[in-house]
């Protein structure tokens, strides 16, 4: 994938079907161990894109989080089961959220 600023990202196929993702313990209240995603994407509609990973029929987080201001987030996973996450950056004060 070519990027907006003409950076490249490669997806590279895994022959033995080793997933992207790890865990962690460092994302919950209680250190119960959580499902870390290894890329997140930046997109300027969150709601738009959750609607068609939704109508797609892959995996995915049951809301949006808004996370003030660290912006909207929502996790989901790929038809292979890899999990990655979606962000967008927080609205202007006065601007209406999506």
């Amino acid at each position: 994938m070519i990027m907006g600023t003409g950076q490249w990202l490669f997806l590279l196929p895994s022959p033995e079907g080793h997933s992207l993702r790890f865990m962690t313990t460092g994302w919950t209240e209680d250190g119960a161990p959580f499902e870390m995603f290894p890329i997140c994407f930046e997109t300027d509609d969150i709601r738009t894109l959750e609607a068609a990973l939704r109508e797609s029929g892959v995996w995915v987080e049951k809301d949006v989080r808004d996370e003030g201001g660290c912006g909207l987030q929502l996790n989901f996973k790929d038809p292979d089961g890899n999990k990655f996450q979606v962000w967008q950056q927080p609205v202007a004060a006065g601007v209406a959220d999506l």
